[in-house]
């Protein structure tokens, strides 16, 4: 059972995790939310630290909770999902394709895991594994602009040149821009279905090995660290947003960084070689 281990490492008292054992919308969310703020997106296992990523339940679980490591999407939203089948929420893994700008489109694969979860008798869209994913679960519908609470607006619309394809989109400068693809009316997978978009993943044309990424958010702020280059937003939307960037000038302070501000306690050995020959480009959307 992952329930006590998975209720410590997000924070949560024994009386609150019993009260989060009710499967609800606004359980869900909480969960969710908590998630965010607590379990990094990151790639460090590709950049030196141990732990290579897998979609092995008990080897995922120990990385995370027992080891309070992050992760991305395939350990992140893996491990989320079987908390919360346990919980007894009704859970679809979806496989995603990740839009990778104007320049690119959308990637030719999937690359990415999305859960459909079921709750307070409806479907949501949950996600905790995409680096800046919507901080509450989105409702699985079309057509209809949904604000959450860390300010961002999604929608949810049908893909133009496809009968069985939709998209998540989010609405930024007030344009609305595309960030997955997925079947609309999937029947979910089993994890060992997402082994291919693992493999792709930590392959050496994907952007996980080319640069070192580690990302947290909450309502009002959001940390990332690309690299050396440390950045925070706050708030995350609004014409009051402020950005802030820092170059950081050395590992031993990248590893300070990494404590302070994502909670990663013992960064050796930490690796950065690739990060300082990357594209400067890699990973500045967070």
């Amino acid at each position: 059972m992952l329930e006590s281990r998975y209720f410590n490492r997000l924070g949560f008292s024994e009386q609150e995790g019993e009260a989060l054992r009710v499967p609800s919308r606004e359980n869900l969310a909480t969960i969710v939310e908590a998630h965010l703020q607590r379990v990094t997106f990151d790639n460090l296992s590709q950049h030196g630290l141990p732990f290579t990523a897998s979609l092995d339940r008990k080897k995922t679980a120990q990385k995370i909770l027992d080891e309070k490591r992050g992760g991305f999407c395939f350990e992140l939203n893996g491990l989320l999902s079987e908390l919360l089948l346990e919980l007894g929420y009704p859970v679809k893994r979806v496989p995603a394709i990740v839009h990778a700008g104007s320049d690119v489109g959308f990637r030719g694969m999937p690359t990415h895991m999305i859960l459909i979860v079921t709750a307070s008798e409806n479907e949501w869209l949950v996600d905790v594994g995409f680096g800046e994913p919507a901080i509450h679960p989105l409702k699985y519908e079309l057509n209809i602009e949904q604000w959450t609470p860390d300010g961002m607006v999604s929608r949810i619309i049908k893909c133009a040149d496809s009968n069985v394809d939709a998209i998540l989109e989010w609405k930024k400068d007030e344009t609305w821009s595309p960030r997955l693809k997925f079947q609309w009316e999937h029947p979910g997978q089993d994890l060992a279905a997402f082994q291919n978009g693992l493999d792709y993943t930590l392959s050496k044309t994907s952007i996980f090995y080319q640069k070192l990424i580690v990302c947290k958010i909450n309502r009002n702020e959001k940390v990332s660290l690309a690299g050396t280059r440390l950045k925070r937003t706050a708030p995350r939307f609004g014409l009051d947003s402020k950005v802030e960037i820092k170059e950081l000038g050395c590992e031993e302070e990248v590893k300070r960084i990494l404590e302070k501000e994502f909670g990663v306690l013992d960064a050796a050995p930490l690796d950065l070689s690739k990060s300082k020959t990357a594209d400067p480009e890699v990973w500045t959307q967070l």
